[in-house]
């Protein structure tokens, strides 16, 4: 997307996966390392892409998640998220190493983001891409 034009801020908490990422050599990007909830910026953003992450973010703060991509998104900007659909918490294994997931239910997900200023545009449950399972991809418009 940098090479079209576009702005791209992308945030992760790992070093490791900001340096792949500045190893794309991506136009227009910027790849900054920092924890979700510590991030803040006085631009405003078009647009939220969190694929595959909001669920390795603590139960504790699972509620939290969308007033923060609220305040960090014009109004009429999107936020585009894959999730679990139930309440939950567990670890599981991915690429052999042990991963943390938690979730609310997709009820309480759609709540929080009603309460705070989101339309939800679609969202599909049990979506399959590629051999690949999502329980939950909800793209949200913010109001």
């Amino acid at each position: 997307m940098s090479e079209e034009k576009f702005s791209v801020t992308g945030i992760d908490v790992s070093e490791n996966m900001i340096k792949i990422a500045e190893s794309n050599e991506s136009p227009n990007a910027e790849f900054l390392n920092y924890d979700f909830f510590d991030f803040s910026s006085t631009k405003k953003f078009d647009g939220i892409l969190a694929w595959d992450s909001f669920f390795h973010f603590p139960k504790e703060k699972q509620k939290d998640i969308y007033s923060r991509t609220g305040s960090l998104l014009k109004s009429g900007g999107y936020l585009l998220f894959t999730h679990g659909n139930m309440d939950n918490e567990h670890i599981d294994k991915m690429m052999g190493e042990s991963f943390y997931y938690s979730c609310l239910s997709k009820d309480k997900i759609y709540q929080l983001l009603n309460d705070n200023g989101f339309e939800i545009e679609y969202a599909y449950e049990d979506f399959i891409e590629m051999e690949t399972h999502r329980s939950l991809v909800v793209l949200a418009k913010k109001k």
